[in-house]
């Protein structure tokens, strides 16, 4: 009689026992960067044990690697055995090893990719980062992620320094865990994830973001090299519970893009700004008459257009400072473009009854209009024209 009573309870249990949902939100833009190299996915079940990750690539095949890992990390996680640190490491490891097999280490010696991963079971979430991706789930100190950066003192995996100060296409490796950099595995850099365990009903919450979320709307390092929590702005928004999902990350869209310090640099003097941009662009083409009569003339005309109008934000100094949705919806697809790198953020709530995952994604890439792209077309002909004259 005890085990029929037994029984009837655990199918009870498996069968209607309360479970939860998740709502997901993600916004991604490409910022000042031709390229997108962030890539990020998300559960399709509420109950699958991956629940979703961001990838941050870097090097010439950024892009590349991220997208790959996107592909192949979610079944892999999704077939741990245990949620036990020794499992989701030799996860990462079987991550690592497909990648290689799928790109081959030509793509891979010195592109790569960060990561933060969500796994789940019943009562927590599991954290698993590799590089500087971060993860926040509270206000205290404590509950982020660690950076795993070289000039993080507080970082157990420091490489000596000087060794990893080694020019590669796009700046100087500055972190010591991630998928691919194969040239650099020699100085230790490997990838190996922290890994964090939080208990739903203490922190249902998340918030996902790659470093340029987090490099000016919190500040990431005091004058020791130590990573501090200055992400109270930042998280204070995700918890604005009498606001829709939606509009919070418009919210914490608008606080990055106004902490950004390219935006700073452009509502303080937008004439400095345009030819900083212009040469970005131009290149190796600066003193070519390619550059002079028909590339630089082009660039004036695209930013004067975008750069119409930001005198309006002078006074803005957070997200709170706008009033409606429209207003921050607009603000959030005209200045993005302005992120000094790609920014892919990502909030995870857990909602409780529910039995399905809410996904979606706010896709607020500004967008080029048909007038400016005729003013740019008649620029390019006048510019031919006034060459072929001057033969």
């Amino acid at each position: 009689m005890f085990f029929c009573i037994l029984l009837a309870f655990i199918f009870f249990m498996v069968h209607y026992a309360p479970v939860n949902g998740l709502e997901i939100r993600a916004i991604t833009f490409n910022g000042f960067k031709p390229e997108q190299q962030d890539s990020y996915v998300t559960c399709k079940n509420h109950n699958e044990t991956f629940v979703a990750g961001i990838f941050d690539g870097h090097g010439s095949y950024g892009a590349k690697v991220s997208e790959t890992l996107k592909t192949i990390a979610p079944g892999i996680l999704n077939a741990c055995e245990n949620l036990e640190t020794k499992s989701i490491e030799e996860a990462f490891t079987t991550i690592a090893n497909n990648l290689e097999r799928q790109l081959g280490t030509n793509i891979l010696a010195k592109s790569g990719s960060t990561a933060v991963v969500v796994l789940q079971d019943m009562d927590y979430f599991y954290i698993a980062h590799c590089g500087d991706a971060r993860a926040v789930w509270g206000f205290q100190k404590q509950d982020q992620t660690f950076d795993h950066r070289n000039r993080n003192i507080g970082d157990p995996n420091k490489i000596p320094p000087g060794t990893l100060e080694i020019t590669r296409k796009g700046g100087i490796l500055t972190i010591t865990k991630t998928f691919g950099d194969l040239d650099f595995k020699k100085y230790g850099l490997h990838h190996t994830p922290s890994i964090i365990k939080i208990k739903k009903t203490d922190f249902p919450t998340l918030l996902l973001g790659c470093d340029g979320v987090f490099d000016y709307a919190s500040k990431q390092y005091n004058e020791y090299d130590e990573q501090t929590f200055n992400n109270e702005e930042l998280w204070t928004i995700v918890q604005l519970n009498s606001e829709k999902l939606e509009l919070r990350m418009l919210r914490l869209a608008a606080q990055v893009i106004l902490s950004d310090q390219n935006f700073q640099d452009a509502k303080q003097d937008p004439a400095k700004f345009l030819p900083k941009e212009a040469l970005h662009a131009q290149s190796n083409f600066i003193d070519t008459l390619f550059a002079n009569y028909i590339l630089y003339p082009m660039l004036l005309i695209q930013n004067w257009y975008k750069f119409r109008g930001i005198e309006k934000y002078a006074n803005k100094r957070s997200a709170a400072d706008f009033q409606t949705e429209d207003e921050l919806r607009t603000f959030v697809q005209n200045w993005s473009w302005l992120l000094h790198d790609n920014t892919t953020a990502m909030v995870i709530k857990v909602k409780p009854g529910a039995t399905i995952v809410d996904v979606q994604e706010l896709n607020l890439e500004p967008q080029t209009s048909i007038l400016l792209s005729f003013l740019m077309l008649a620029v390019v002909g006048y510019g031919f024209y006034t060459w072929h004259q001057n033969r």
